[in-house]
C-alpha cells in the first residue's frame, strides 16, 4: 500500500525549522544577535499556528527539547570563551566545569540527531570522509589564523611600541598580499592538479612567518615586519581555498547547504576559542606591564604557532581524502 505524501506546508515548516535553528546557533556564537532574536520570534509564531494546519498522516517528529539542549551547550561554551581572557586565573574551576557541561550537552545533542529518523541537523548526511577531513583542516586554519590575528596587534603595540595606526597599516599590507595571491590563484590554480601541494605550501608559509616573527630582535623596524607578514598573507590563500574546493567537491551539491552551515558554526567556535586561548597565553606578559615581557611572551607564542602550522602541514601531507 503506497504511503501518503506529506502535506507541502508541513514540508515547508520542517525545512524552515532547520534554518531557524541554524540562525539561533549562529546568533549565539556571535554572527548576529539580531538574527537570533528574529529566529526566536519566528519560532514563537510557528508554535502559535493552528495544530491542524498542514497536518498529515506522517507528521514530522520535532521537539523543542533538543533545540534547548543545543542552545544551552553553545551558550555555555561561548560564555567560557568570552570570559577566559579575564576570568581564567580567578575562576578556573567554574570555567572548566561550564566548558565540560557545554561539551557534554553538545555531545548528547549530536547523538540524538544522529539517531533521529528526521533530524534537524542531518549529521549522517555529512559523515563523508572527505568532508570530515576538510572540516578538520578548516578548524586548524581558523584556529591558527585567529590566534595570530589576536597576537600580532598585542605584540606590535605593547611589545614593539608601535602605534595603532602603524599596526593597522601592517595588517592592511598583509591583507593586500592575500588579495594579490587570490587573484593569481584564481587565474592559475586550475593548472595545478595536486591541490595538496598548495595546501602544504600554505602551511609552510605560515610556519615560516611565525618562526620569522619569533626570531626578530626587539628593535626591529617596521620594514622588517613586512616579510613575515607577507608569508602570513599567503597562508589564507594557499591553505583555505584548496581545502574549500576539495571539501565541497567531496560533499556534493545535494548536501552543500548543510555542510556550509556546519562550517560556519565551526568557524565561529574556532574564532572564539583561538582568541580566548591567545588572551590567556599572553596574559602573563601583559600583566607584568613591560614591553620586554610582552615581546618575550609573544616570541614564545609565535614559536607555538610555527609548531601548529607544521603539524597542520603534516596532517595535509598524510591525509588521503583531499588531494
Amino acid at each position: 500500500m503506497p504511503q501518503p505524501s506529506r502535506h507541502p506546508l508541513h514540508q515547508w515548516q520542517h525545512r524552515h525549522k532547520q534554518r531557524l535553528l541554524m540562525a539561533l546557533i549562529c546568533g549565539l556564537v556571535g554572527v548576529e544577535f539580531l538574527e537570533s532574536v528574529v529566529a526566536l520570534l519566528a519560532l514563537g509564531v510557528q508554535r502559535l499556528m493552528p495544530r491542524q494546519l498542514g497536518k498529515s498522516t506522517q507528521p514530522v517528529r520535532w521537539s523543542i527539547v533538543p533545540v534547548v539542549v543545543l542552545l544551552l551547550a553553545v551558550g555555555l561554551v561561548q560564555w567560557v570563551f568570552s570570559e577566559a581572557d579575564h576570568q581564567w586565573l580567578e575562576r578556573p574551576a567554574l570555567l572548566a566545569l561550564a566548558a565540560l557541561a557545554g561539551v557534554t550537552l553538545l555531545g548528547l545533542f549530536s547523538l540524538h540527531q544522529w539517531r533521529h529518523d528526521e533530524p534537524l541537523l542531518h549529521l549522517r548526511d555529512l559523515a563523508n570522509p572527505g568532508f570530515m577531513a576538510g572540516m578538520g583542516l578548516f578548524a586548524a586554519y581558523y584556529f591558527i589564523v585567529n590566534f595570530n590575528n589576536y597576537l600580532f596587534p598585542q605584540v606590535a603595540e605593547h611589545g614593539l611600541g608601535l602605534s595603532v595606526v602603524t599596526t593597522g597599516w601592517l595588517n592592511s599590507f598583509s591583507a593586500l598580499v592575500t588579495f594579490a595571491a587570490v587573484v593569481i590563484y584564481n587565474r592559475h590554480s586550475a593548472k595545478v592538479e595536486n591541490k595538496r601541494a598548495l595546501m602544504l605550501t600554505g602551511c609552510l608559509s605560515m610556519a615560516a612567518s611565525a618562526w620569522w616573527m619569533a626570531s626578530l630582535p626587539a628593535d626591529v623596524s617596521v620594514a622588517g615586519l613586512c616579510a613575515p607578514l607577507a608569508f602570513k598573507g599567503l597562508f589564507g590563500v594557499l591553505m583555505i581555498l584548496p581545502v574549500s574546493a576539495l571539501t565541497w567537491r567531496a560533499l556534493g551539491d545535494t548536501h552543500f547547504a548543510k555542510g556550509y552551515q556546519a562550517k560556519n558554526v565551526l568557524r565561529q567556535m574556532m574564532v572564539s576559542l583561538a582568541s580566548a586561548s591567545a588572551a590567556v597565553a599572553l596574559h602573563g606578559g601583559l600583566a607584568q606591564g613591560s614591553m620586554q615581557a610582552v615581546f618575550a611572551t609573544g616570541q614564545r607564542l609565535y614559536m607555538g604557532i610555527a609548531v601548529m602550522a607544521l603539524l597542520a602541514g603534516a596532517v595535509v601531507a598524510l591525509q588521503k581524502q583531499l588531494r
